[in-house]
């Protein structure tokens, strides 16, 4: 039976740079948790330029507000310019053209509330300001982290200045799990109000249907990684490749489907039969998962900025945890994804960067038919308890019916 839509009493305005639908777990998963709030209880203001018109769903049933609205500060620069100052005075033109419409939007939708997400800084920034200047207040969703990425230059230096500012005005600060609580408790202690909301899938889009998918026929064993490949997994993504390139006793493979695979990897490798490097649409995922011996969680060692790697849980983690299959977790141990998996016994961990290690463990999971079931039914319970969608929701607007909206 299909849950009533969540009706929020006050009217919020959700600024994100990535349009719902987007690409990206970060957006998809906006999409799916804002799905389950009736279209009167908020609005997107958002930048068209990130909207993917070949996205699976249709836009949300709320209203959209974009934040590239023309104005002649930003006709002047027409064409993208190879001198950086010119770059950069776009830029600000945009972001305050932006703020000046957000404004309005305030005053004309009678908005109540302002949710600001994190990204390179803009949407948070936006967020931030727009309260300050109509003294509506906000609250900050951290998809992922601000400070302490590793975006570089004079971003990073920015985040730095930024980040306990926003923090400091925002009602509510929600994040996508308890490394990411653990990780700004860390940090900042416990002066700021945490609410967990985790990363969850639409329960229809990954739940296994009553028939059996099928199989299809294979002579090897195939490892299969899905999502994009950045700095985080990179390294072991590496190992794993290392690992079945090395073992001569079973035919193991490893099958990445990647919308943006890193160059280099792919060059590395553009010529070992045990890798292949392949994309499909979102939609066909769950089938392909459900195809593959293994499904591969990795997140790395050595990496520039380790704070990423010690909160992360990838936002593919629900989709796997439906897909029936065992799954590998080969991470540091200090990275919360192993102690999740540790605790949860929903995952074979390595949690050392050791090719032998891992090839024991790819071994296990091809092998042992007891332990299998043991992860893949743990995988299943975990699921419900931490990833229904429905249930996030209700929390959050829970969350947001206890703020203070006297300004």
């Amino acid at each position: 039976m299909k849950e009533p839509r969540i009706r929020f009493n006050k009217k919020m305005l959700v600024v994100s740079s990535f349009a719902l639908p987007a690409p990206g777990a970060s957006p998809h998963f906006l999409y799916n948790l804002f799905s389950q709030f009736s279209e009167d209880s908020y609005a997107i203001f958002t930048d068209s330029k990130n909207m993917n018109p070949e996205f699976t769903h249709p836009k949300l049933p709320c209203q959209y507000f974009l934040f590239d609205e023309k104005t002649n500060a930003i006709r002047w620069f027409k064409k993208d310019s190879p001198w950086k100052v010119v770059r950069v005075a776009k830029k600000m033109a945009s972001f305050f053209s932006a703020l000046r419409k957000g404004r309005k939007i305030i005053r004309r939708e009678k908005i109540d509330l302002l949710m600001g997400t994190a990204d390179n800084g803009r949407a948070l920034l936006l967020a931030f300001l727009l309260s300050r200047i109509s003294g509506t207040p906000y609250t900050l969703y951290s998809l992922d982290l601000y400070r302490w990425n590793n975006f570089g230059g004079l971003q990073d230096a920015a985040a730095a200045i930024f980040e306990p500012m926003l923090f400091s005005g925002a009602k509510k600060i929600f994040v996508m799990g308890g490394g990411h609580e653990r990780l700004y408790r860390k940090k900042y202690g416990t002066r700021y109000c945490y609410e967990i909301i985790t990363n969850c899938p639409i329960v229809s889009e990954t739940a296994p249907t009553k028939k059996p998918r099928p199989t299809v026929p294979k002579s090897y064993f195939e490892i299969l990684y899905t999502g994009n490949i950045y700095w985080p997994q990179e390294r072991s993504i590496r190992n794993v490749i290392k690992a079945v390139s090395s073992m001569d006793d079973l035919d193991v493979r490893v099958s990445i489907y990647a919308p943006r695979p890193l160059e280099a990897l792919q060059a590395e490798f553009a010529h070992n039969p045990k890798v292949s490097f392949r994309s499909a649409p979102q939609k066909d995922m769950p089938e392909i998962q459900a195809n593959a011996d293994i499904l591969f969680l990795p997140l790395s060692w050595n990496t520039p900025r380790t704070e990423v790697v010690e909160m992360a849980i990838p936002g593919k983690t629900a989709e796997y945890l439906s897909s029936g299959k065992p799954i590998l977790v080969h991470a540091p141990p200090r990275a919360y994804l192993s102690i999740y998996a540790h605790e949860n016994n929903f995952a074979h961990v390595i949690d050392e960067e050791d090719i032998g290690l891992l090839q024991e463990g790819i071994r296990k999971l091809l092998t042992d038919k007891e332990r299998v079931r043991q992860i893949v039914e743990n995988a299943r319970k975990t699921l419900d308890r931490d990833f229904d969608i429905y249930k996030n929701a209700r929390s959050m607007k829970d969350a947001l019916d206890k703020i203070d909206f006297q300004r």
